[in-house]
């Protein structure tokens, strides 16, 4: 008999994210499943406190742009070596030999972990040209855009995340997955609570599920045109344009303001935890106030007239 082939924790981690968490993002958003390159980074090439990233490079060489036309994407998302080789030990069952206690702190371990490539994993669905990524690396240079489509981004997968992580197969391995706290989690403080409130609110004004309002985030980018339907749709078929652009704009500002304060901060994590959670309940009461100022704006009439 040849000898037992040895584990390679990379490879098994590679087909992972293409053969079951890619596939079960894009059925959880309604989107085909994308095909970024899967990029393992040595630990000391990636900073500390990320496990993963999500990145877009046009490849704009004067030979390339001749052949393709336009420059190619590629599209990447890169997670450090150690990160990796945890997942896949952990999709062995690594867990299940662990002592009650150190497998509740390890389960939430990896639940941040996974729930952090379902974030980068959203990243990736949408198709791209030369043109759109340019478009979207200016939008994103400015606070206001860039906090909504990292907060829509980080607000989808946490409302998404136990259906993607039982679809993929992650929570076959252990099913406390689904139930124990993600730890050492703090990501977006503040602009993920205002998000959650307020795509909790605009789902009661509209009469529909967080859920089903985060499909239609997605497929809108979870930028500028994403906010704009959100309103539209809390608002209602009655809303004037002039109703929705003065909505946008008001919230655009305040996620701005939460952006900028955040990043005064380089290492979240570092953060006392009284400033945390005063960053979360500043990030809820822009949202409520926002709520209440969407509910007093002007409607039209059947006949078209402003109410």
């Amino acid at each position: 008999m040849g000898d037992t082939p040895q584990a390679d924790p990379a490879r098994e981690f590679v087909d992972f994210m293409r053969h079951r968490l890619l596939p079960a993002v894009a059925e959880a958003f309604g989107r085909p499943t994308p095909t970024p390159f899967i990029s393992i980074i040595p630990d000391a090439l990636m900073p500390e406190s990320l496990g993963a990233e999500y990145s877009e490079v046009l490849f704009s060489t004067p030979v390339i742009e001749r052949l393709y036309g336009e420059p190619p994407i590629c599209r990447s998302i890169n997670i450090r070596l150690t990160t990796a080789v945890e997942i896949a030990s952990f999709l062995r069952g690594g867990s299940l030999l662990l002592e009650p206690e150190e497998r509740a702190r390890v389960l939430g371990y990896f639940r941040a972990q996974l729930s952090v490539l379902v974030h980068e994993a959203i990243h990736s669905l949408w198709p791209n040209s030369a043109s759109t990524v340019r478009q979207h690396e200016a939008e994103l240079s400015v606070p206001g855009t860039r906090a909504l489509y990292e907060g829509f981004t980080e607000a989808a997968t946490r409302e998404h995340l136990d259906d993607i992580l039982l679809h993929c197969g992650a929570a076959s391995v252990d099913a406390n997955l689904l139930t124990c706290e993600a730890i050492d989690y703090e990501i977006y403080p503040g602009i993920l609570e205002a998000t959650q409130t307020l795509v909790d609110g605009v789902s009661r004004m509209a009469g529909g599920t967080a859920a089903e309002q985060y499909r239609l985030i997605v497929a809108d980018r979870c930028g500028a045109e994403a906010l704009s339907g959100l309103v539209a749709r809390g608002l209602g078929e009655t809303a004037t344009p002039t109703a929705i652009s003065r909505a946008c704009a008001d919230i655009h500002h305040d996620w701005s303001e939460l952006w900028q304060a955040m990043a005064k901060f380089h290492v979240v994590s570092e953060e006392p935890r009284p400033l945390l959670n005063e960053r979360r309940d500043t990030g809820r009461l822009a949202a409520t106030r926002q709520l209440t100022a969407m509910q007093r704006l002007p409607q039209r009439s059947p006949a078209g007239l402003s109410l």
